[in-house]
């Protein structure tokens, strides 16, 4: 599995042109990578669940999500439609 991991992790990085500014950085973000790619994987192993995949934030933690998120406008809920007549 963690060979598994390592392939998709260098998948990931050159799909999404990911660079780090040393080795110790790289290694970290293998491991959250490798954290995610297991939740990934267990979720996608249920039943009629719908399919979770590797995309451009699998390297990040999810407080780091939702901080990306913020600082850039997003997360704002959107505003209802009203109803036109």
């Amino acid at each position: 599995m963690h060979e598994e991991k390592q392939i998709a992790f260098m998948q990931f990085l050159a799909k999404y042109g990911k660079t780090y500014a040393s080795k110790s950085d790289m290694g970290s973000r293998f491991e959250i990578f490798s954290a995610n790619f297991d939740k990934i994987k267990a979720h996608n192993s249920q039943e009629d669940a719908y399919k979770m995949g590797v995309n451009q934030f699998s390297d990040m933690t999810f407080q780091e999500m939702n901080s990306f998120y913020a600082n850039n406008g997003l997360s704002k809920k959107p505003t209802p439609k009203k109803n036109r007549l």
